[in-house]
């Protein structure tokens, strides 16, 4: 398993009856439990799948804390970006 700090992303476009994430945008919430409780607010049935292979969700490692924290406000495709930078 690679290691890392995890940041999540909207792996899809979804509509709940309140709110709408776009794909690609960070999840408001960074955290598992709560990401997966929301999917069926959107349409998603939770089927018990592994994290990696929901198809909602995005997940990039960030090298550290600080770095996870800062990238946690950019669009997914700015993220992959800085992040490559990083390992320049």
């Amino acid at each position: 398993m690679a290691e890392g700090f995890p940041v999540f992303y909207v792996g899809k476009d979804l509509r709940g009856t309140r709110q709408r994430l776009r794909k690609g945008d960070p999840w408001p919430w960074q955290d598992r439990r709560i990401i997966r409780g929301w999917s069926e607010a959107f349409g998603v049935p939770d089927d018990g799948r592994a994290w990696d292979k929901l198809s909602f969700v995005r997940t990039l490692l960030a090298p550290s804390e600080a770095v996870a924290q800062q990238i946690a406000g950019l669009p997914y495709d700015a993220a992959v970006r800085y992040l490559k930078e990083l390992e320049r």
